[in-house]
């Protein structure tokens, strides 16, 4: 029972490494880009068609909130996490549309997490939630209810773009070392516990074993005292009955 408490708050806490490393890695993202989005802002003004400042300042105070509230409710914290990545990936899939490759990385990044911090069918619903989010907005652009900026398509990818799309690949390696740095740990753990239980049951089969060898010496121990007594109680008989004979003859 201890073995499997202990595998069961090792996958908790590997859960929680993998939350609280990846709260870290956003607020860093999200903080770094709220500086860059209002220099941005200031510096170019009305000829700025990037994401609003106030916006990004609002997704990095939700993510603080977040990482303070992670140990008190993990479960919470994740989903929200989660969601927060979806809504920055709608945010980005309407601002300059579906086939912008940094949206359709983060969206992965988010499928991934989702599968890592709360298992697989969190992962197979976040999925669907994804697939469903870009069929919407694919059927508001097509339709004329949005119209992304495409200039990006016409122009290229510039310098800050490509930046943007490496940054998402290197979170996406770091997400994938540390999870298979998990599952290392995860399999040294269930060797160990296998391990454990192996010679925990090999010395229960001894103490069973010594036990019996104590019953049934016991056992014999017992069955000698009891011959020995039947033994006495048969000379004794004897020696009463002998003793009993002369005394009868004596009186008669």
């Amino acid at each position: 029972m201890e073995l499997l408490i202990d595998k069961k708050l090792g996958s908790l806490a590997a859960g929680s490494r993998l939350l609280t490393i990846s709260l870290i890695g956003l607020m860093t993202v999200a903080g770094l880009a709220t500086i860059v989005a209002t220099i941005n802002a200031v510096v170019m003004a009305s000829g700025y068609h990037g994401a609003p400042p106030w916006t990004l300042l609002l997704i990095s105070i939700a993510l603080a909130a977040l990482f303070y509230f992670r140990k008190k409710w993990p479960k919470a914290v994740a989903v929200a996490f989660l969601l927060i990545l979806e809504m920055i990936t709608a945010t980005i899939i309407w601002l300059w549309g579906i086939m912008l490759p940094s949206g359709m990385l983060l969206m992965a990044i988010t499928i991934m997490l989702s599968g890592m911090l709360l298992g697989a069918t969190a992962g197979l619903v976040f999925a669907a939630l994804s697939t469903a989010m870009v069929l919407a907005l694919y059927l508001l652009q097509a339709n004329g209810f949005n119209n992304p900026d495409t200039t990006w398509v016409v122009t290229g990818l510039r310098l800050d773009d490509v930046a943007n799309i490496g940054m998402v690949l290197f979170v996406i390696g770091v997400i994938v070392w540390l999870y298979n740095g998990e599952i290392k740990r995860n399999s040294v753990r269930a060797r160990t516990s296998e391990e454990a239980l192996i010679k925990e049951r090999d010395q229960l089969e001894e103490r069973v074993l010594q036990r019996t060898r104590e019953l049934q010496s016991a056992q014999l121990e017992q069955m000698l005292q009891l011959q020995r007594f039947a033994q006495i109680g048969r000379l004794s008989s004897g020696i009463v009955h002998d003793l009993v004979n002369p005394l009868t003859a004596v009186r008669l």
